[in-house]
């Protein structure tokens, strides 16, 4: 396994991949990005794994699993639904 400054020495070389990519795919004329904003998600999800962390593109999900588990945030809506009414 590779130790952590080679990881990182690794996604900083996939993010110029990916900007060069969207470059090309712009100064091509083309009507999309090459990939490149597929190629920085992956690398947004590699780095907050790494870190730990929620990745933007998940957090809206992450906020509705904790939610649905949460059986006060339940309550709420059942009461929120009975008293909106209108």
């Amino acid at each position: 396994m590779p130790n952590q400054e080679t990881i990182f020495k690794a996604l900083v070389r996939y993010r110029r991949a990916a900007n060069l990519a969207g470059e090309n795919a712009g100064f091509g004329g083309h009507m999309h990005d090459g990939g490149a904003s597929v190629m920085h998600s992956r690398a947004d999800a590699y780095e907050a794994g790494l870190h730990g962390t929620i990745p933007d593109f998940l957090a809206d999900y992450v906020k509705e699993a904790e939610q649905a588990e949460d059986p006060e945030y339940a309550t709420f809506l059942r009461l929120k639904k009975k008293f909106d009414k209108k």
